[in-house]
């Protein structure tokens, strides 16, 4: 049996921002937000946007995430902050680390008042749209081995896209990436989620149109790609494919300091040569990403990716072949990749793109 849930409120428009914000924080009597972003952006003009949003009167508390601090010390520092200030609702806007940091701050929240309602987080995304699935306690790079999509999905989600104009194109190329990779494993995987493989249809679909005007600053790109980041946030309620999982554990021996989601993208085509999955669900993924019916899904991808602006290695992203040797025994029992024809285990697929 299959247990699907979507259980979140979702404003999406051009412009909404101020208008949803405003309107979900009287409706609910939320009057005493804490909200949490980076630090780089403070005194930006979605900062302003947000804190011009709020009902007059109301004194919201701000924590700015420094550039290098570990989510376990953020939510210590937020905790810190809870305790006096009491806050009765999570603002979470800008970058996905942003709301993932939030998360784990509502987590923490959740363990010191556990007969309490669970307190309650409006997520605001930026550019880079939304984290994946919630690892209960996790930190950069740990194996989803304790998916809890529910648990992770704001209650409030705001999506204006707006907010992104005038975004750095290589932010939004990177953005553009993870979500090609979210939702082609998601719509590959064997789970049964017939909702899912249709938003990660939709979200490869639209990713793709708009691959080739990411230089363009048009309210309509931006929309394309914040709703195709909206539907790789939900289809990932699928689970998390095996290129993730190896940026992650990348990601995890490097302290955070590399991007997962890149390291992902150069990995999915050899996972795709690794992986068993139907010549007609392959078909339509090829469909969905403009390829020419005899090319190849993983090749094409290849070529794809190499069109955007971004490393086109492993040792590009700061990997060392000592990294790869690590990923690859921690991985050997913990990662199955059903070999198909010309494929190879996760040691090979990394050296393919080092």
């Amino acid at each position: 049996m299959t247990l699907i849930t979507y259980p979140v409120r979702a404003h999406f428009a051009d412009g909404v921002l101020e208008e949803a914000l405003r309107s979900e924080l009287e409706t609910h009597h939320f009057d005493a937000p804490l909200v949490i972003s980076d630090v780089a952006e403070t005194g930006s003009e979605f900062s302003e946007r947000l804190f011009s949003s709020f009902p007059r009167g109301y004194k919201p508390v701000h924590y700015a995430i420094p550039a290098h601090t570990r989510k376990s010390d953020a939510a210590s520092e937020v905790r810190a902050l809870a305790s006096y200030k009491q806050p009765n609702v999570l603002i979470a806007y800008g970058s996905a680390r942003a709301i993932e940091y939030a998360r784990k701050c509502r987590q923490v929240l959740q363990q010191d008042h556990p007969s309490k309602a669970r307190i309650d987080l409006f997520a605001i995304p930026g550019v880079d749209g939304l984290p994946g699935p919630c690892r209960k306690g996790c930190e950069p790079g740990e194996l989803p081995s304790d998916l809890s999509i529910r648990m992770g999905l704001p209650t409030i989600l705001i999506c204006d896209p707006t907010v992104t104009l005038g975004a750095d194109p290589a932010v939004s190329a990177r953005a553009a990436v993870t979500t090609l990779v979210q939702c082609l494993e998601a719509y590959l995987s064997t789970a049964f989620n017939p909702p899912a493989d249709g938003m990660a249809l939709d979200g490869l679909h639209r990713v793709a149109q708009m691959l080739p005007h990411l230089r363009n600053e048009t309210l309509e790109v931006r929309r394309e790609l914040m709703a195709a980041a909206f539907n790789a946030m939900l289809c990932q309620q699928k689970g998390v494919g095996p290129a993730q999982v190896i940026g992650e554990a990348l990601k995890a021996i490097h302290n955070g300091d590399l991007n997962a989601h890149l390291a992902a993208g150069l990995l999915l085509p050899g996972v795709l040569r690794s992986q068993d999955a139907t010549e007609d669900k392959r078909d339509l993924a090829r469909k969905m990403l403009n390829f020419e019916e005899e090319t190849h899904l993983p090749e094409g991808l290849a070529k794809l990716l190499m069109g955007i602006q971004m490393p086109q290695s492993l040792s590009e992203l700061g990997v060392v072949r000592s990294d790869m040797v690590r990923v690859a025994s921690n991985l050997s029992d913990r990662l199955t990749l059903p070999a198909r024809s010309g494929g190879g285990d996760v040691m090979e697929i990394m050296e393919a793109v080092f």
